[in-house]
């Protein structure tokens, strides 16, 4: 692979002469311009030829975050994720990242910028949420790096979100005790959802499955349900999806 350095009034521009399309067998390159001195372009250059014989060269690119996080959700979260796992990462992405990010291109977004944005949400919301759209980013930005090729490095590495936590700032998870579980039992068996309350607390089902059972599953002789079906809702309406099989005792 061969390039030049030309003058172009008073900087220097670099022109790398690439492998022809396997398609069009059309002659490429790549050039960047604006260098002081020769030298410098020179250097550039090799350094230039050496990434794109190394196959880690990215071309550069205009996109924004914005429309790459859109054809992640399109291509990559839709596909990959349950309903109810996908909603939660497009309204994350609509409503607290790209109102934000959006309009930087996305081959310029930096950690420094990525921790500004997580200072600022910190003002607002708590350190979970927080964390919650790190994740969120963090799988659309890997995957900008390891699999799309739209970035050079993997920028969410350099973004932690590890923190020392203060002992007393620890929140203690309440659990009830057999005798409130009973008394809350009692006091709303005459309630329309005494039996979502109650499978929820003797089977430990989650409120999908329970609500994708139906008649048939149920094996009253045995005392036995079959979970095959979760029954969720997301901001595109009522999603039912199959389940593998499960068959929690009734008692």
């Amino acid at each position: 692979m061969k390039g030049h350095v030309y003058q172009r009034g008073k900087t220097y521009t670099y022109v790398i002469d690439l492998p022809s399309d396997s398609l069009t067998s059309g002659r490429r390159q790549k050039s960047k311009g604006g260098f002081k001195t020769e030298k410098e372009t020179c250097s550039a250059c090799h350094i230039k030829i050496a990434e794109i014989e190394k196959g880690t060269h990215v071309d550069d690119s205009k996109i924004t975050v914005k429309e790459y996080l859109e054809e992640y959700l399109e291509t990559h979260a839709e596909p990959n994720f349950k309903p109810t796992s996908y909603g939660t990462e497009k309204t994350i992405i609509e409503a607290r990242i790209i109102p934000v990010l959006g309009k930087i291109k996305l081959q310029a977004l930096t950690p420094r910028t990525i921790k500004s944005f997580y200072a600022e949400l910190r003002k607002k919301y708590s350190k979970e949420y927080v964390k919650g759209i790190h994740g969120v980013l963090k799988r659309a930005m890997r995957l900008a790096y390891s699999e799309s090729g739209l970035l050079s490095e993997d920028i969410m590495s350099k973004v932690s979100m590890r923190s020392k936590v203060n002992a007393n700032e620890q929140k203690e998870i309440q659990f009830w005790t057999v005798e409130e579980f009973t008394h809350f039992l009692k006091s709303s068996r005459h309630h329309v959802h005494y039996i979502v309350f109650s499978l929820a607390i003797y089977t430990g089902m989650r409120r999908g499955e329970i609500l994708g059972l139906r008649w048939r599953d149920i094996d009253f002789d045995n005392r036995e349900l079959k979970v095959i079906q979760t029954v969720n809702w997301t901001r595109s309406g009522l999603v039912v999806q199959r389940q593998r099989l499960l068959t929690p005792s009734v008692g």
